[in-house]
């Protein structure tokens, strides 16, 4: 409970140090915590700024992990990338889960890593055989798709040729 004119001063700028990042895209309660407390705010400051936006419904990491997973996957991104970002925003396990278990009905990731392969394939197309393979491999991983789906992606796309 607040007390002190000070006390009640610092729960006012931190609710609209809040209302400011929230006003550009949803946030994770991780993000909320870790942006006031590079703002100096106290620990009871913030865990009362916190339980505030999530009374209002404001903060939600079930619905932002959700959210976040949607428009990763639009890009795409893979599974591995989109769970590791989640997690570095504070998200906990349960919420990522249970977004992915919301997000993957539909979801293809053999489809997606073929399309994005094609595409990007063209930008390598004067490289030799190896080279491109090699580039594009890495170019999948880093996008968090998995080793087993590139590798497949790369003998469909490559598989006319004897030399890789």
């Amino acid at each position: 409970m607040i007390v002190d004119g000070k006390s009640q001063q610092d729960m006012q700028g931190a609710k609209q140090s809040v209302f400011r990042l929230l006003k550009f895209r949803p946030r994770s309660v991780g993000e909320i915590r870790e942006k006031l407390a590079a703002k100096n705010f106290d620990a009871s400051t913030i865990e009362q700024t916190v339980d505030y936006f999530k009374k209002q419904q404001l903060l939600d990491d079930r619905l932002f992990a959700r959210g976040w997973a949607a428009s990763r996957l639009k890009k795409p991104w893979g599974i591995a990338r989109i769970r590791r970002e989640l997690r570095d925003k504070g998200v906990d396990a349960e919420s990522i889960n249970a977004a992915f278990a919301a997000q993957f009905g539909e979801y293809d990731e053999a489809q997606t890593v073929l399309d994005l392969a094609k595409r990007r394939a063209e930008k390598y197309r004067d490289n030799d055989v190896l080279t491109a393979k090699r580039r594009l491999y890495d170019y999948l991983c880093r996008r968090g798709f998995s080793a087993a789906a590139v590798s497949k992606t790369l003998r469909t796309i490559y598989r006319h040729d004897d030399n890789g």
